[in-house]
């Protein structure tokens, strides 16, 4: 990518209020060529939203946690479709994606609960809905009060402004 693309999505990363104008003297541009390249950023999909990065602690989120899944049979896609939709449609989902790893597991859920019994009703329905597909699961949950690090994009602006 571009230098100057990685430049735009690193600052964008940085504080996704920045105006184009600001950002425009940053990186020594136009405000139009800025807007621009934004819009192309956009398009392409590179930068799919803006948002702002919580305390969940403070907005009463108690536990997030992180469960691997073993898919037992890849032959049942209609199955398959269906955990994505469920995963994709739940709002306690924060991220999802298969993978590899933690003693054969295939698919990795992130879910934020505000309480052990928001995330127990959350099992009981995976369990519930795909008992017949999904061999074992693992789960591994971390209280909102011990965090090291919050979720951040800030190392990987950085990283994209030392590619430069």
């Amino acid at each position: 990518m571009e230098k100057r693309f990685l430049d735009l999505v690193s600052r964008l990363l940085l504080n996704s209020k920045s105006s184009d104008r600001d950002i425009a003297k940053k990186i020594k541009a136009s405000q139009p060529t800025v807007g621009r390249m934004r819009r192309k950023l956009e398009d392409e999909k590179i930068i799919s939203e803006y948002t702002v990065i919580p305390d969940l602690s403070k907005l009463d989120i108690e536990l997030i946690s992180l469960i691997a899944v073993k898919w037992s049979d890849y032959k049942k896609t209609r199955e398959l479709k269906k955990f994505e939709s469920f995963i994709q449609k739940n709002d306690l989902v924060f991220f999802s994606a298969p993978g590899e790893g933690f003693q054969d597991k295939t698919k990795l859920i992130i879910s934020l609960h505000r309480d052990y019994k928001s995330y127990e009703l959350f099992l009981r329905g995976l369990r519930a809905n795909f008992a017949d597909v999904v061999g074992e699961m693992e789960t591994f949950l971390v209280s909102t009060d011990n965090i090291i690090k919050n979720f951040t994009y800030q190392g990987l602006a950085n990283t994209l402004r030392k590619q430069k």
